[in-house]
């Protein structure tokens, strides 16, 4: 394992696609251990004003979208184990960068 205590590290819950392969918290997940996370929606943050401003990013018909993801098991010296899961992010494509958003995703304000 590439972390030797977890006490002592961030936990990830987020792992960039432009440099996941790359990274060793990632690099054994991202070959073998990939997962689907389903999820009613996403928050993207909007503003360089402080606090930005939170919009909810969801599929109008309410359907689940899927979300990369990447799981870890994290075994220690004493064989205790602890199972993370990081999604993949990447940026956002210019469909959802414009307002107003494609027919089928919509955009709620607010957490």
């Amino acid at each position: 394992a590439w972390v030797k205590d977890p006490r002592k590290f961030s936990l990830l819950i987020n792992a960039r696609s432009e440099t996941v392969a790359e990274k060793p918290a990632f690099r054994n997940a991202i070959r073998r251990r990939r997962c689907l996370i389903p999820a009613d929606g996403y928050y993207e943050w909007q503003g360089s004003a402080k606090p930005k401003r939170p919009w909810f990013i969801h599929r109008r018909d309410g359907q689940p979208v899927g979300l990369a993801g990447l799981a870890e098991t994290w075994v220690g010296p004493n064989g205790e184990e602890l199972d993370t899961v990081a999604i993949v992010t990447a940026a956002a494509t210019s469909t959802l960068r414009a307002a107003p958003f494609a027919s089928t995703w919509g955009r709620s304000s607010g957490c």
